[in-house]
């Protein structure tokens, strides 16, 4: 019993890890992250992600423990047309940060209102979680039959999504830092992340129209 709730409870971590590595996932902590010269607040804005993320899906994972019922797929693509949306507006504000870059008045805003950043980064994480990304999460899910042991699992996908997207916002920090020494690559990797974060959200879009 104990080593058939350990691997239930191993696998949720792990999944939580892999989903956190998404590539929308990524794409939308990589174009907040980027705006921080702190490594910390980078972190944080991974942490934030994670923690807005598992919040949902607990809500979602609560239902489907107790009343065996799902979100109709239909409203979980309306959200994920949404999360495309967001993805291609994020891009489009990071090109625009680009280009208004040597105004200094504006890297002055842009750092102290960091905080902002890691607040747009937990609400995005909550839209993320509606959007029912984490099918594997909920599929697992629909086949436990105690409601302790289903908690459990959420808590450990929920913690393992939080440490991914804490490694995930450290390391585009850490990216950005290093870039910024050499003002042209520094501006290159902008641009790659704001075009790629538009890339992924007109693709989500595609995939999930509905309308």
């Amino acid at each position: 019993m104990f080593f058939q709730l350990f691997g239930l409870l191993t696998t949720g971590f792990f999944l939580g890890i892999q989903h956190s590595f998404d590539a929308d996932h990524v794409a939308a902590v990589s174009t907040i992250a980027s705006n921080n010269k702190n490594l910390r607040k980078s972190a944080l804005v991974g942490a934030y992600w994670g923690i807005g993320h598992s919040l949902s899906l607990l809500a979602i994972g609560v239902l489907v423990l107790v009343f065996k019922i799902t979100l109709p797929e239909i409203i979980s693509q309306y959200f994920d047309v949404a999360v495309g949306v967001l993805l291609v507006y994020l891009g489009l504000v990071m090109l625009r940060s680009y280009y208004l870059k040597k105004d200094q008045s504006v890297i002055e805003q842009d750092e102290n209102s960091s905080h902002k950043h890691i607040h747009k980064s937990f609400f995005i994480g909550i839209l993320h979680g509606l959007a029912g990304s984490a099918a594997v999460m909920l599929l697992v899910l629909s086949s436990i039959d105690s409601m302790m042991d289903g908690l459990l699992f959420m808590l450990c996908f929920g913690v393992g999504t939080i440490m991914g997207m804490m490694v995930s916002g450290t390391i585009i920090g850490y990216s950005f830092l290093l870039t910024q020494k050499y003002r042209k690559f520094g501006n290159a990797y902008l641009i790659v992340i704001a075009v790629i974060s538009i890339g992924i959200g007109i693709q989500v879009i595609k995939e999930n129209w509905v309308f």
